[in-house]
């Protein structure tokens, strides 16, 4: 499956040189012609990239990049612009675009951020999918820690007669601890005498 890149832009000229050159590359390439149409086209169907317009008629290009970070942080946006303005650039690396092109777009330079974008979104859906696997496995493994405490701790109380005072001695823990875990491990003589 190709990867596909948004071009969000009210330029009809920009718009088709950015999708003849991506699909050049080997990517599939979808045009919206202002901020709403690029905010549809992303919830309807998540591309890997888009390249957004920093000023355009109906939605300014930083509202844009908002709203699209609102909806997936990990998405990286590339903001072009016909102005240059060090101003605009700040202000969309501070909301988090990926990088900031000036018009005329030199195909080299579009390639080359496009290949590290695409590798950048690669290694933080990697990343952000190794840390949810690591925080399952992390509350199995407390999960586990829990079970086995429990079952410690009603195993000790059995050997010595329920008695809170000895077995919180033998146990080696103050008793308002021992207790503080029956309380949470819903431990009682009358469900696991």
């Amino acid at each position: 499956m190709k990867l596909c890149i948004l071009v969000i832009d009210d330029e009809t000229v920009v718009c088709d040189s950015l999708k003849m050159l991506v699909e050049c590359e080997g990517y599939d390439c979808v045009l919206a012609r202002s901020g709403q149409d690029g905010i549809a086209l992303i919830q309807a169907d998540c591309p890997d990239l888009v390249f957004l317009d920093a000023k355009m008629s109906e939605m300014d290009g930083l509202d844009t990049l908002r709203q699209i970070h609102a909806l997936d942080k990990l998405l990286p946006v590339v903001m072009i612009s016909g102005q240059d303005t060090l101003g605009a650039a700040v202000e969309a690396t501070r909301l988090g675009a990926f990088d900031f092109l000036e018009k005329p777009l030199s195909s080299d330079r579009v390639k080359v951020v496009v290949r590290n974008a695409l590798n950048q979104r690669k290694l933080k859906v990697e990343n952000y999918a190794w840390r949810r696997a690591a925080d399952m496995r992390h509350g199995t493994l407390r999960h586990f820690k829990e079970v086995n405490e429990r079952r410690f701790l009603v195993r000790n109380l059995r050997e010595f007669g329920w008695n809170i005072s000895k077995t919180a001695q033998e146990i080696n823990t103050p008793r308002s601890n021992l207790y503080r875990k029956l309380e949470r491990y819903n431990i009682s003589q009358e469900t696991d005498g």
